[in-house]
């Protein structure tokens, strides 16, 4: 097997991060108690293990730096960027070195939390910051409206009319041009407008395109002598790699109202899923702890411009779900224990 495939997914990298955080909090018979359920995870899998092992190599270096800055915050800013700048730091570690540092209240400038994110989106024609939102309407006339934490380039010539969806979540209203195609193109393909309106969305796991009015084509990257796939208005379809999904339906004007009113609408959806979801609004990052909230599902309508509202909806909604924040930027979520 190689190194890479025993790599830890970032699923169980983000899970040792939330141990660590059960780790220094509560009292001292929590934090042994925490201890002892720690050392099992770590002995289920060699992935448990190395992660652990990863992230308190991170926190070693963070607190021998807090040992020497003196309160200055220029040498341990420093280093730290160092550390998530170097090139065999994969991006689940640049993710979780990014949210322990919030945990660890080491009182950086909100800025640091940037340095998990790609190049490509810092030097993006356009993009939005966590929880904000935007819109332009271009050259030709047709708009764009940007979701939170996205990006897009613009290439426009005499012949094309091309926005690159670099990561997020964009709003396309396509002006009309007979002579010039309009296309979205991302990792993962290229959507060409056959009518007016349609959200793409692209994140780790591939892009999404959900038509809400007439149709587009869509070729998989990599398939551009294939036969194009049509999506129509009401349909939902997901690109990744060299695959295309088939088509799921989608309430097209639901989908539009909510995401206009920057409205989370869940129908007997996975709490996890919601708080992954919120996550893409909220400054800092929502840790949870995966196995107590898996199997709960809700029905609900949570504010996207108000994370902090939505997250005491959810409190109200399920009983005895406890949302501690550590610091401005780091919130964990589990359940109260039983008496």
């Amino acid at each position: 097997m190689t190194e890479k495939a025993c790599a830890p997914s970032e699923e169980i990298t983000i899970e040792a991060a939330q141990w660590i955080v059960r780790l220094s909090a509560g009292n001292a018979a929590q934090q042994r108690q925490a201890a002892e359920e720690f050392a099992r995870w770590k002995s289920e899998s060699r992935q448990h293990a190395q992660a652990a092992h990863e992230l308190h190599g991170v926190l070693e270096q963070v607190n021998s730096l807090l040992d020497t800055s003196n309160g200055d915050p220029a040498p341990l800013c420093a280093g730290l960027k160092t550390a998530m700048t170097q090139p065999r730091l994969p991006d689940r570690m640049r993710r979780a070195v990014a949210a322990l540092v919030l945990i660890c209240g080491i009182g950086l400038p909100l800025w640091l939390t940037y340095q998990a994110y790609p190049a490509d989106y810092l030097l993006a024609d356009m993009r939005t910051a966590t929880g904000a939102w935007a819109a332009q309407t271009l050259v030709d006339g047709s708009r764009i409206t940007l979701g939170t934490r996205s990006a897009v380039n613009f290439r426009f010539d005499a012949r094309h009319r091309t926005v690159e969806l670099v990561k997020g979540e964009i709003l396309v209203e396509v002006a009309h041009d007979r002579a010039r195609p309009f296309l979205i193109q991302t990792a993962d393909g290229s959507i060409e407008a056959l009518g007016t309106r349609f959200l793409v969305r692209r994140d780790d796991s591939g892009t999404v395109v959900s038509m809400l009015e007439s149709k587009v084509s869509i070729h998989a990257a990599g398939q551009q002598a294939q036969t194009p796939v049509i999506v129509a208005a009401g349909q939902r379809i997901r690109l990744h790699g060299d695959t295309v999904g088939a088509p799921e339906p989608i309430d097209a004007a639901a989908l539009e109202r909510a995401w206009r009113n920057h409205r989370l609408v869940g129908r007997q959806r996975p709490l996890t899923e919601l708080l992954d979801e919120l996550n893409r609004y909220r400054p800092g990052r929502i840790l949870y702890d995966q196995a107590q909230l898996k199997g709960l599902e809700m029905t609900v309508v949570l504010p996207l411009d108000d994370t902090q509202r939505a997250l005491q909806l959810l409190v109200d909604c399920v009983p005895g779900l406890r949302v501690r924040q550590f610091t401005p930027y780091l919130t964990y979520i589990d359940l109260l224990p039983t008496p």
